[in-house]
């Protein structure tokens, strides 16, 4: 059962999006129940979240190798480390499902209350929910935009739980029903409100986009001519994209000049771009001092003025900086490929003035995998942003399942937010996502290319925009207090685990 358990759960991740991903998610869940209610579940479920590491994240040694510039020996003992570590989340969640108060059994909420405070405590590179791989049943996921993708995932496990409760006691299948009757209810009529006509119909003037995907290789020799190769590449993907109105979106590092954080006129640097009609929001470095060099983005209009910089906030360890070199200033010479980058310190909405409008429309960037991040866009939604994008440099993780699953887990800040969302990247997958987590339109990976389309800035703030996981973390303490107190005060019999 332990393998069979890993592998729904790991091959979900190999089929994002799809209904094999959405059918082995369920299976998962239900046998994760069930091996936590046999005898010696911790070990079970240790072993399981092991698995599920390898099978679902196994593209991680080439991104260690390709990012750090690691061994291959040495990449796969960092990704032991890292499975290691991470599978902790099984463990944890077996330990908190055996000291929970059995009486909440009845309720069928053991299980999930178990599951979703290590979904949201655990530190991964990768913060995946089981939830995420829902998504192809809009109507189901709908719900986030009030719970975040938390939800989902405490849906999946109090269905397994209450379907233990309908077996064993015959009880549980109405509130079982109602629950999906509500969810789906809910989800329809989220649906009816934000697909592209019923926007249309509230009189919203949608944006024109471009999304430019240059898919420029990582493997190249750091010579003084890559970035004006680049700086030429997407210069001519993006020479009949000049409209009226249009915004042009190049995907992060597009820019490898470096930039002076207080530059205000393009005019000041003629190499950057500049385009007679449209305006670009694009990804670049940039430098402050020499000390504080940033992957940063920004706005450059048609007039030549260059909108102020968002700073990347959170960056990428080994990658973009290296961790504790301050105290261990050898640990550079071992990750000598590793940049030297200051993380941002404050969200920065673009306040994009096009052509074609007469108010601005605001859109916030989040860079990389920042967008994977969900209290990022929603801080983004709260200081004003109507749309979302997505700058990211995908090439470190090759062909891999990586750039599906990257953009799987970012569908879901579209849906909690209730905002377009989009995606520029480098080698994929660059694409429109619509308010509902839909793929509105894409193009293929590993090629240029440039996708265009339209967007609506929508300024609603959903209750998860407004409130993020708070309620969420106040759930764990409180469940983290009763499994104390469960430890502390229970009877043994109380604590004993069901076989």
């Amino acid at each position: 059962m332990n393998l069979l358990a890993a592998s729904a759960v790991g091959f979900a991740w190999w089929f994002p999006g799809t209904w094999t991903s959405f059918g082995l998610t369920w299976l998962g869940g239900i046998l994760l129940v069930n091996i936590a209610r046999r005898e010696r579940p911790l070990r079970n479920l240790y072993l399981c979240g092991c698995i599920v590491q390898i099978i679902g994240f196994y593209w991680m040694v080439e991104l260690i190798d390709r990012f750090g510039d690691f061994t291959l020996w040495q990449s796969i003992a960092i990704f032991s480390l890292f499975v290691v570590a991470s599978s902790a989340q099984f463990l944890f969640f077996g330990l908190f499902y055996k000291h929970l108060p059995q009486q909440l059994d009845w309720l069928a909420i053991r299980a999930p209350l178990a599951w979703v405070i290590f979904e949201l405590v655990t530190i991964r590179i990768f913060p995946w929910h089981i939830g995420h791989t829902l998504i192809s049943l809009p109507e189901l996921t709908q719900i986030a935009d009030v719970t975040g993708s938390l939800g989902l995932s405490f849906l999946v496990l109090w269905t397994a739980d209450s379907l233990n409760l309908i077996h064993r006691y015959r009880s549980g299948a109405v509130a079982l029903g109602l629950a999906f009757s509500f969810v789906l209810l809910y989800g329809a009529n989220k649906i009816d409100l934000y697909n592209e006509k019923a926007l249309s119909r509230r009189e919203i003037q949608p944006v024109a986009v471009s999304l430019v995907q240059g898919n420029t290789s990582l493997l190249r020799e750091s010579d003084e001519e890559v970035p004006d190769r680049d700086l030429a590449h997407y210069k001519k993907l993006s020479e009949n994209l000049d409209r009226e109105g249009e915004l042009i979106i190049w995907p992060e590092s597009a820019i490898l000049h470096w930039v002076p954080t207080k530059l205000k006129r393009q005019q000041q640097a003629p190499r950057l771009p500049k385009f007679e009609h449209a305006t670009l929001l694009t990804g670049s470095l940039m430098w402050e001092s020499r000390e504080k060099l940033y992957n940063s983005a920004f706005t450059i209009a048609p007039d030549g003025t260059i909108g102020s910089p968002y700073h990347k906030r959170v960056l990428m360890p080994y990658g973009e900086y290296t961790p504790f070199s301050d105290l261990f200033p050898w640990l550079l010479e071992i990750n000598n490929m590793a940049g030297n980058f200051t993380a941002g310190h404050d969200p920065e909405v673009h306040t994009i003035d096009l052509t074609n409008r007469e108010s601005p429309i605001h859109a916030a960037t989040l860079i990389c995998y920042e967008d994977v991040v969900q209290e990022l866009a929603a801080e983004a939604v709260r200081d004003g942003a109507e749309l979302l994008v997505n700058l990211t440099n995908d090439a470190w993780f090759g062909d891999s399942p990586a750039l599906h699953q990257h953009h799987l887990i970012a569908s879901f800040r579209a849906i909690e937010n209730k905002r377009y969302h989009l995606r520029a990247t480098n080698t994929g997958k660059t694409a429109i996502i619509s308010p509902l987590g839909e793929t509105v339109s894409s193009i293929p990976t590993a090629t240029p290319g440039v996708l265009s389309g339209k967007a609506y800035p929508i300024s609603d703030k959903t209750l998860f925009s407004r409130f993020g996981n708070t309620p969420w973390w106040i759930l764990s303490l409180l469940t983290s207090g009763l499994v104390l107190l469960n430890m502390i005060f229970g009877r043994p019999r109380q604590r004993a685990v069901d076989s």
